[in-house]
């Protein structure tokens, strides 16, 4: 099979697991006839906030890399470390994946090709916010909606930071992010989410495009009621 990962290693919590014992059991199970896809976006680690950046609303904020850097990101260990391995094929751009195995040239090339094939998303001590594969369907989503999914971001915060240098959250749960939270919560109650435990973390496995057509679903025909607005 295929599988598109998301990893918290805090959540994780055990110290008979690491990074590099994850990503060789994953190998192991999946094996080089299937794939693994991770995301590498080159975002790094939380910066600390100022206590001006504290007034001006600000809960967090990241710095956009090179592509070429060699930090810690906010993707986490696990998909750091399996991004720089030798064997792995790596996208490019801000939204680029790391992809191992069979099929690894066509998934980074349109991770589209990944969802038609069946492939599959463990999220560990992460939730539906993290996968990667949602985006693919947000075609569905008007332009005049997309301003209304996010709180207005301060004038002066724009000043201070520029978007193509920094990422900067103001709404930890915007309502975009509770509309995927609804998806979430529509995948379990259709029994096509199965949920157990990896080390600490709470951990979700599921057929991608079975829960990627809810959301194309709500967003041809609920996207109202999907983001309440």
């Amino acid at each position: 099979m295929s599988i598109e990962v998301h990893s918290s290693m805090k959540s994780i919590g055990d110290n008979s697991y690491d990074a590099n014992s994850i990503i060789s059991d994953l190998k192991n199970i999946i094996t080089s006839d299937g794939s693994i896809v991770m995301p590498a976006f080159p975002l790094s680690k939380c910066l600390p906030l100022t206590q001006h950046d504290l007034s001006l609303g600000i809960k967090k904020k990241c710095r956009w890399l090179d592509e070429n850097h060699d930090e810690r990101t906010d993707m986490g260990i696990i998909a750091d470390i399996f991004s720089k391995n030798s064997e792995t094929l790596k996208g490019t751009g801000q939204h680029r994946m790391a992809v191992w195995g069979k099929n690894s040239v066509k998934y980074i090339e349109n991770l589209m090709n990944f969802i038609d094939d069946n492939g599959y998303g463990l999220l560990i001590g992460v939730d539906i916010r993290r996968l990667t594969a949602m985006h693919y369907v947000e075609g569905n989503i008007p332009n005049d909606i997309w301003p209304k999914l996010f709180a207005p971001m301060n004038e002066e915060i724009q000043k201070i930071y520029n978007q193509n240098e920094y990422f900067i959250v103001t709404d930890l749960v915007p309502k975009y992010a509770k509309g995927w939270l609804k998806i979430q919560d529509m995948g379990e109650k259709k029994g096509l989410i199965k949920k157990g435990k990896i080390g600490n973390a709470d951990s979700m496995f599921f057929n991608v495009k079975e829960i990627v057509s809810i959301y194309e679903n709500e967003l041809k025909h609920n996207i109202n009621k999907l983001f309440n607005i």
